[in-house]
């Protein structure tokens, strides 16, 4: 079995994957981008590569690290099996929350938490009625995220992100061009054999690494653009 393909949830999560080889640079960048989240100095960083070259490997890899290291960790996969459903990835990760049954104080949220009901069935209630602008969910997400981050760090990985809807990929874009004084990082995924903009550390073996925030090569919403573009023409709602 492949850890670094195994579905690890809070609480149960094992905390080391298989050796990785030639990844020594890519984790070491990753370690010090959690070490500084947990100081509130948050960022984004996109694996991408062609399948089967370690991305979820090292995503697992960072993942235990996170763990250990006493931060929240929140998990959700883009996926192609079914019908297109909205945020799957975001509410999958964000449930997580709710299983883990650690305490958080939701009332910081004030007038974003009704927003979460779309996202948050123990919520959903309170949701209000009509369409909700993506710009203020994906602050939500934002509010939520750095609220159960708060004095330890949170890890939010999305695997599979080419396969994730539209909506998910707005909110995304969002949490990255905004997570630098937040104690938040996003870790993705990407499967594709285009190398992500502004690549950090090269091709080598086929694999690229890029990151936002931190010293790191920001990763702006032209560049990003693209990609959400083709992605979403590809994995467009059925």
């Amino acid at each position: 079995m492949d850890l670094g393909r195994s579905r690890h949830r809070v609480g149960t999560m094992q905390t080391r994957a298989p050796l990785l080889v030639g990844r020594d640079a890519e984790l070491t960048e990753l370690t010090r981008s959690l070490s500084g989240t947990r100081a509130g100095r948050g960022g984004a960083a996109f694996l991408v590569g062609e399948a089967g070259i370690g991305k979820s490997r090292l995503a697992a890899m960072a993942t235990g690290r996170a763990f250990d290291a006493g931060m929240r960790v929140l998990r959700g996969r883009g996926s192609t099996i079914g019908p297109m459903v909205p945020f799957r990835p975001l509410t999958e990760a964000l449930l997580s929350l709710f299983r883990g049954g650690e305490p958080f104080d939701d009332n910081e949220l004030g007038p974003y938490r009704p927003v979460l009901g779309r996202l948050i069935p123990e919520w959903a209630a309170a949701a209000p009625p009509g369409a909700v602008s993506l710009v203020v969910l994906a602050e939500a997400v934002l509010r939520l995220l750095s609220v159960a981050g708060r004095g330890r760090g949170c890890l939010l990985v999305l695997e599979d992100l080419h396969d994730a809807d539209a909506e998910t990929l707005a909110v995304v874009e969002y949490l990255s061009d905004n997570l630098d004084l937040q104690p938040i990082m996003l870790l993705a995924t990407i499967r594709g054999p285009q190398p992500c903009p502004q690549n950090l550390h090269g091709e080598s073996q086929g694999f690229s690494y890029a990151g936002a925030g931190r010293g790191v090569s920001q990763r702006h919403s032209s560049q990003w653009a693209p990609h959400r573009a083709r992605w979403s023409a590809h994995r467009s709602p059925r």
